[in-house]
């Protein structure tokens, strides 16, 4: 029987929202240093090298790959939240055939 509390296609929102938020760092963290541009984005990003000090730079890098991380990973999660119902309609007792049993 299938849980009536089932967060999983809610849990994709949430997971895209939880990858803006090094993103949302990274814009702000230019727009308190006056450095933020929307002219060309992704060209922008590497021109701030020069102009920024090495540990802001650093930080902003990370920033940005973990937001792209998020993005890239979004998909195969996303895809594994919406089979997740089916393996509970399919399998009601809960039990798993590769489970290890302990004890």
């Amino acid at each position: 029987m299938q849980s009536p509390n089932n967060w999983s296609l809610h849990s994709i929102a949430g997971a895209y929202m939880l990858g803006l938020v090094p993103h949302g760092y990274y814009v702000l963290k230019l727009a308190s240093m006056r450095q933020i541009s929307n002219v060309s984005p992704r060209d922008h990003f590497t021109s701030l090298k020069a102009r920024l000090p090495a540990d802001t730079w650093n930080k902003l890098s990370r920033a940005r790959s973990a937001h792209l991380n998020a993005l890239e990973s979004l998909p195969l999660f996303a895809a594994a939240m919406v089979c997740a119902p089916f393996n509970e309609a399919l399998n009601p007792q809960g039990s798993r055939p590769f489970d290890i049993k302990l004890l």
